[in-house]
């Protein structure tokens, strides 16, 4: 679920409406961006993805993805403090507490993420995808001639690239509890939100923003539902007991929207940022910039699947 140190990654994000492609390589203690693509889905995925396939020329076969939507279902739970073989056990019975799926249609995966939580617990964040929506990704990319390495969620492949991406200022490490911060990143139709708490995401939520086929930039009802989901996804996290939400991180295809920045300024109570996912990553010399100038925020999602 989150970032390891590879010598190539390829992160592949599909879209409802756009593929986007990162290959990078890890030079000693740098790592290089090789390829990297953003193309609009135009007949179907498969055919998109099979000619931005094939114009790139890759070496990597093996690609890294994600998946999103309501076949995904993230839960953070409390659970006693056990081993890891103790959780892989328990975690199918948990499971059923918590998921709107019967068990049986869904691939189940568990990470803790604090061990030491409250008392004698620790927090797990608990996944369960559709096997559904898992073969139809797998089917995608075996039609291209790719196979999938990893298959992840797009909210924590954000994380991923977020924590490459910011580093602590003086200030904060100097902070005996960091403030919480969010991650919004937005799609055409769809958004992940997380929040933070010492680069470990502790809240997630997909949040569906417009029907199919309508995309955000033209409904105004869309925005305001979004700043209204967010706003009740602080409130129910500060309401845990949890200290304010203070910043949000935007990434995604916000170029598309526009005053989206200042919009959730005057809504959110939380100042708002936008970031650049690849600003701290060399890029290889001979990569043409024009392909993705000024849409450098929709490559997060692209970037943290890169970095598995």
């Amino acid at each position: 679920m989150f970032s390891s140190q590879p010598k190539a990654g390829l992160g592949l994000d599909i879209g409802t409406a756009n593929i986007r492609l990162i290959q990078i390589k890890r030079k000693k203690e740098t790592l290089e961006i090789n390829s990297i693509a953003i193309q609009d889905i135009e007949s179907s995925p498969a055919k998109t993805l099979k000619n931005l396939i094939n114009s790139l020329k890759l070496d990597l076969k093996a690609v890294s993805t994600s998946l999103s939507g309501q076949g995904v279902v993230m839960r953070y739970i409390e659970m006693p403090s056990m081993t890891t073989e103790e959780l892989n056990s328990a975690i199918k019975f948990e499971a059923e507490k918590y998921i709107p799926f019967p068990v049986n249609e869904v691939t189940l995966d568990a990470k803790v993420i604090k061990e030491q939580y409250k008392g004698n617990k620790m927090l797990v964040l608990l996944v369960a995808a559709k096997k559904e929506l898992i073969q139809n990704r797998l089917n995608l990319l075996n039609s291209v001639g790719l196979e999938a390495s990893v298959i992840d969620i797009d909210s924590l492949a954000v994380v991923n690239a977020f924590n490459l991406f910011r580093s602590k200022t003086p200030a904060e490490k100097k902070e005996e509890k960091p403030q919480p911060k969010a991650l919004l990143n937005i799609e055409d139709s769809t958004a992940c939100l997380s929040i933070l708490e010492e680069e470990l995401p502790v809240f997630s939520r997909d949040i569906i923003l417009t029907e199919k086929g309508i995309s955000i930039e033209r409904s105004e009802s869309a925005l305001i539902n979004l700043a209204n989901e967010v706003r009740l996804s602080f409130d129910f996290y500060e309401s845990q007991g949890n200290s304010p939400v203070l910043t949000l991180f935007l990434s995604g295809a916000i170029k598309k929207i526009q005053g989206l920045e200042t919009f959730l300024n005057q809504n959110l109570g939380a100042e708002v940022k936008t970031w650049n996912p690849i600003s701290k990553i060399t890029l290889n010399p001979g990569l043409d910039e024009g392909v993705f100038k000024d849409r450098e925020g929709e490559l997060a999602v692209a970037l943290g699947l890169a970095l598995r």
